[in-house]
């Protein structure tokens, strides 16, 4: 597999980049990952050129992964990135000097436009939490060039027809927060992970959350019980098209990332534009939480400690109400 890694020169207050200082490195290295091609390319720290540069790199090494990173120097983890905004934003200038509030990085779409990431982004979070690395998925890459990278990399691939490509976006911390022996292995098991997945597999199966529904979600999951053991998205004829639970431990924000994950791109359009209905189904082992999302998709969840919810005829009088901001939302 031939994949392309990027990171970013130093910004504002960033004098060394954590990203630049690793791909630079993994660059000296002779075949650093196993039967893949890897390409590293630092990239400059501006709105224009940036995305200028990653659509060169692309249409020149026609990579099979596009593996891009950055640093935020506020988070203590690394930060594997689930969707790309069309929005650019920020506080502080990029190194041409350019400062830009809520402008949009493609004028013919919403600043609120999305764009999601094609990476294994839970297999990406698992290997490095099994890894002992400190990771949390995110659903915010922020405004600047980072989120500019990503969106203009997502987005030119897709204009492209390059659905077999791989690309998304991972944030990092600075070597204060994660020192870089961590760092660098924590690069090892991206690559590694992404060498493994096979593009047309890995598009058909990879779960995109829709922000729309993200917020009331989040919103309706913060009154229902903890300790869910899994959750999935499921076609009504048994098809599995995403999963989590039981092989890991799934603490409540974990629950409530992997909901939103859930909430497929692949079925926005039925999403958008159908009214949900729910069922609670009560079992030995806890509620079975089911939301059917069309006539042919149905998000599912099971709580293990159902108690908070009292009986079954009480949790179905609860649902209809839990479901209602969902249903607003769709009228």
């Amino acid at each position: 597999m031939k994949i392309l890694l990027t990171g970013f020169e130093a910004f504002g207050d960033v004098k060394e980049n954590p990203t630049q200082v690793i791909v630079e490195e993994f660059a000296t290295l002779s075949n650093p990952i196993e039967e893949v091609d890897l390409i590293c390319e630092v990239i400059p720290v501006e709105y224009d050129l940036s995305g200028q540069r990653i659509r060169e790199l692309i249409d020149k090494h026609q990579p099979d992964a596009v593996v891009m990173t950055g640093v935020a120097a506020g988070r203590q983890k690394i930060n594997v990135e689930f969707w790309a905004r069309n929005n650019r934003t920020a506080t502080i200038p990029d190194n041409s000097g350019v400062l830009l509030k809520d402008m949009p990085i493609n004028s013919d779409e919403s600043i609120e436009h999305f764009l999601p990431s094609t990476l294994p982004v839970s297999k990406l979070h698992y290997a490095l939490k099994n890894a002992d690395i400190p990771v949390e998925r995110s659903n915010n890459a922020g405004g600047y060039i980072c989120n500019n990278i990503f969106y203009s990399a997502v987005e030119y691939l897709q204009q492209c027809g390059s659905d077999d490509v791989l690309a998304g976006f991972i944030h990092i911390p600075t070597f204060e927060a994660i020192d870089k022996d961590t760092m660098t292995e924590a690069y090892n098991v991206i690559l590694r992970k992404v060498a493994e997945s096979k593009p047309m597999q890995q598009l058909e199966a990879h779960l995109y959350m829709n922000p729309a529904i993200e917020r009331v979600l989040q919103t309706i999951l913060e009154k229902l019980p903890d300790n869910a053991s899994w959750i999935g998205l499921f076609t009504t004829d048994g098809l599995n098209l995403g999963y989590a639970g039981e092989l890991w431990e799934i603490d409540r924000a974990s629950v409530m990332t992997a909901a939103i994950e859930a909430l497929s791109q692949r079925v926005s359009e039925e999403i958008n534009h159908s009214l949900f209905s729910s069922t609670v189904v009560s079992a030995e082992k806890g509620i079975y939480f089911v939301v059917e999302l069309s006539e042919l998709y149905t998000l599912a969840i099971n709580w293990s400690n159902a108690t908070s919810l009292g009986t079954p005829y009480m949790a179905s009088k609860a649902f209809p109400q839990l479901l209602q901001p969902l249903r607003d939302l769709l009228d």
